[in-house]
């Protein structure tokens, strides 16, 4: 047992070696390696049992230590993580791979014990980390679920089984169709498709419990790569029933505004036409008064219009060359404004990702920079940047400065005062559609004028 070249390999092991009796357990050698790791000198070691470098008691105690080494006189070579105990009294956690091996003759059990502390080490922080990303995901109210590149559903939030009904085994067997209605799945099949395809995809469904009810839920899919290399896709689902209620009260509102109010609106602004016409002095001019205050109102009401057209628009944005859109509004500024300069400075192209009325934004900017710049011909300057992943909008006049809470509304970062009346409905069409572009405001004044700066995402 002591020559020299088995001695020599015996130390040269990174791992700590043991050698066994293999139905004592007696310890009959050991390399340096185990020394280190346990705290014992040679010495210490030889001649003593398996439990003086195991726990009193527990998992890991000298009774299975000794089972084990039985085990693997009688059977296979095992491979298992056990603990050692140090002299210290400090606990390792090893990794333990036994054998039987041929020892002048004899059979012995020899132990191959490594130190995994650095790899528990980063179990458990993986392990913590993991929990707090599935608690994370169980305080959402939102279902969030994962699904494989078939639609079969991988993992999700506590929100998902106690929104549908379907219990941890039944949702584990489900696919992605399984939650939706029969005349559904075409359309959900699309969506998680797109996702696959485009990387992204939204769709607004009734998502239908276990219990047969539906349930109005805007879902979002994303796909991605998972730790594994296998694409998968993460899908979001919310519950838009009051969403949908505050929508619907919003059309009968606007429906009754835009009818009602218009239809009354153009019939006094007719009788004060015809009074006016049919009439010299005093109560001419207070006709004319009427007619302006009438249009104006008529102007409010179609501004209110597009609002709630903006608000309750849910396509997806689109790639728009904004370039274009800015030479279109331009011209049409300057039709409707032969006074006013207008001056662009602009890129060949300035592609990005807005909503259907963001035109109207800079549309309202514009006549918002004529109208109340207090000179006979205004001067208004639109510049166009694009950089790597932002498209940058600003409108500057030589108008007086816009006042604070105007700017409040443009931008969205302060409150609103419920007296508020500032500048009509123009600027809250302006925050809307920029927001619904994912796009930003911020306004600069001065005595010398305003730049209205918007912000939206470049493609």
């Amino acid at each position: 047992m002591e020559s020299a070249d088995y001695r020599e390999i015996f130390e040269n092991v990174a791992d700590g070696l043991v050698v066994h009796d293999p139905d004592t357990g007696e310890i009959l050698d050991v390399n340096s390696r185990f020394e280190d790791l346990t705290g014992y000198a040679r010495e210490e070691l030889l001649g003593r049992t398996v439990g003086l470098v195991t726990p009193d008691e527990g998992p890991y105690d000298h009774e299975r230590a000794l089972h084990r080494i039985r085990q693997t006189r009688d059977r296979e070579p095992q491979l298992f993580e056990w603990e050692i105990r140090a002299r210290s009294g400090d606990e390792l956690p090893v990794e333990v791979h036994l054998t039987v091996i041929d020892v002048d003759g004899d059979d012995r059990v020899l132990a191959s014990v490594r130190d995994i502390s650095e790899r528990k080490s980063h179990e458990a922080e993986l392990e913590r980390y993991r929990k707090f990303t599935t608690d994370l995901l169980d305080a959402v109210d939102d279902c969030i679920f994962v699904l494989s590149a078939d639609g079969t559903l991988k993992r999700w939030n506590r929100s998902l089984p106690e929104v549908t009904g379907y219990d941890e085994d039944q949702l584990d067997s489900m696919t992605v169709v399984d939650f939706f209605p029969r005349d559904a799945h075409t359309s959900v099949l699309e969506t998680f498709q797109d996702a696959l395809d485009t990387g992204s995809a939204k769709r607004e469904l009734a998502l239908r419990t276990r219990s047969g009810a539906d349930i109005p839920y805007e879902l979002l899919f994303d796909s991605l790569e998972d730790p594994d290399g296998e694409m998968v896709v993460a899908a979001v689902g919310r519950n838009i029933t009051n969403r949908r209620a505050r929508e619907q009260q919003l059309q009968v509102l606007d429906r009754v505004l835009r009818h009602n109010l218009h239809n009354d609106m153009t019939v006094i602004l007719g009788r004060a036409e015809l009074i006016r016409n049919r009439t010299s002095g005093t109560l001419a001019e207070d006709a004319d008064a009427i007619i302006d205050k009438s249009r104006r109102l008529l102007e409010t009401v179609d501004k209110e219009r597009e609002i709630v057209d903006v608000i309750l628009d849910s396509s997806h944005l689109r790639t728009l060359d904004l370039v274009d859109t800015v030479l279109d509004v331009a011209t049409d500024a300057r039709e409707d404004h032969p006074e006013a300069t207008i001056r662009l400075n602009l890129p060949d192209r300035a592609p990005a990702a807005v909503g259907d009325h963001f035109w109207r934004a800079i549309s309202e900017l514009v006549e918002n920079a004529i109208v109340h710049c207090d000179c006979e011909s205004p001067t208004v300057e639109i510049g166009l940047d694009h950089r790597d992943d932002i498209a940058v909008l600003r409108v500057a006049d030589e108008g007086p400065p816009i006042p604070d809470a105007d700017v409040d509304v443009l931008t969205g970062l302060g409150p609103v005062d419920p007296l508020y009346h500032g500048s009509g409905l123009g600027l809250w069409l302006v925050y809307w559609s920029v927001t619904h572009s994912r796009g930003t405001v911020s306004v600069e004044t001065s005595d010398d004028g305003n730049v209205v700066t918007v912000e939206v995402p470049a493609v």
